[in-house]
């Protein structure tokens, strides 16, 4: 993936070594990273920057993840960006998903692999169009490559 292709992940936590972490796993999957340790730090940087993703932490101190998004959603041109929540504990989620009416989470403690995965979801329909057709010709060589022969074209 080239520069051309990257996302850019906001990630809003105000545990520093949490945030490392989850900063990591993005940087793996190829992504850009801006980091902020509050709700209020938050919604300063996104005055100036368009993130693809926003990991934010729900029991942030001065101001909630609930209510970060509250202000998030009334930003002109950032009411779609999607965001997934990071919760550290059930009663968390439990309320993540009452609020929010999805379990778009992340729970603590992170399963890297998991974290990849809901990056990849999020993030699979916000690269260029030319990386999108390349993923879609890879999968249908292996559709054709997995036929038996002479039954590549039957369904």
């Amino acid at each position: 993936m080239d520069t051309a292709t990257k996302c850019t992940v906001l990630i809003v936590d105000d545990n520093i070594m949490s945030m490392k972490l989850l900063a990591k796993f993005v940087v793996e999957a190829r992504h850009k990273v801006v980091t902020a340790l509050s709700g209020a730090e938050a919604l300063m940087l996104l005055r100036y920057i368009r993130p693809d993703l926003i990991l934010l932490k729900v029991g942030l101190l001065e101001m909630d993840g609930f209510e970060v998004v509250r202000c998030l959603r009334k930003m002109p041109g950032l009411a779609l960006t999607p965001v997934l929540f990071i919760c550290r504990s059930v009663e968390e989620f439990d309320r993540c998903v009452l609020v929010t009416e999805s379990a778009d989470v992340i729970t603590r403690p992170y399963d890297p692999a998991i974290v990849k995965l809901q990056l990849l979801q999020y993030l699979k329909h916000r690269v260029v169009p030319h990386v999108a057709e390349a993923v879609d010709c890879v999968e249908e060589l292996v559709v054709t490559k997995a036929a038996p022969p002479g039954l590549e074209g039957a369904a």
